[in-house]
């Protein structure tokens, strides 16, 4: 018998990637980790995130906060691991991938995006299409498609936020990544296994 944890669906002690109801998925796992605490966001393959330079970050009662120092460097970012050439992280090459949650800045002004890279060889990385919006000073829900290619030998993505100041932040929460469509947030299994 599957229970359900946190919305999250476990059953004998294993995480269920998804659950369908009359052939509507109503369940996907949440390949993220660590999105309800105080520990930062990341894949539930890694322990490891990256944040641009000059930016700090903490997360409290699952809301993540990015902070921009100052303006050098010339990217605002958060990543949820580290870009390698050579790891996906336990994504899928030619598999489509939700990306879903709620966002919002200090900065009205800006733009957000959800960047992804992937790389085919050792000789870097090329951007799969950006999906911008503006920013809020509210949180605001988002949900976003990608696919990554199947040739890809390494892969990562980001929030990024462009035309910052010194001092902006952007803050997120109830980040899900899943196998094909959005469904409902639910936590991560390995947040409730282990």
């Amino acid at each position: 018998m599957a229970d359900i944890t946190h919305g999250t669906w476990i059953k004998d002690g294993k995480a269920v990637d998804a659950v369908y109801q009359s052939g509507v998925k109503v369940y996907g796992r949440n390949l993220l980790s660590n999105t309800t605490g105080q520990w930062m966001p990341t894949m539930a393959t890694t322990p490891y995130h990256e944040i641009s330079g000059h930016a700090s970050g903490q997360s409290v009662d699952g809301v993540t906060t990015i902070t921009r120092d100052n303006t050098e460097g010339g990217e605002f970012y958060y990543r949820f691991m580290p870009p390698s050439t050579t790891s996906l992280y336990g994504l899928v090459p030619g598999e489509t991938y939700n990306f879903s949650g709620k966002i919002s800045s200090s900065n009205s002004s800006v733009t957000i995006d959800m960047r992804a890279q992937n790389s085919t060889s050792s000789n870097g990385f090329s951007d799969l299409p950006k999906v911008i919006f503006p920013a809020s000073t509210d949180f605001q829900m988002f949900s976003i498609k990608f696919t990554v290619p199947s040739n890809a030998t390494g892969f990562y993505f980001s929030i990024q936020e462009y035309n910052f100041s010194a001092g902006d932040s952007f803050s997120f929460k109830q980040l899900k990544l899943e196998t094909g469509d959005q469904t409902a947030f639910s936590i991560a299994p390995e947040d409730i296994l282990n």
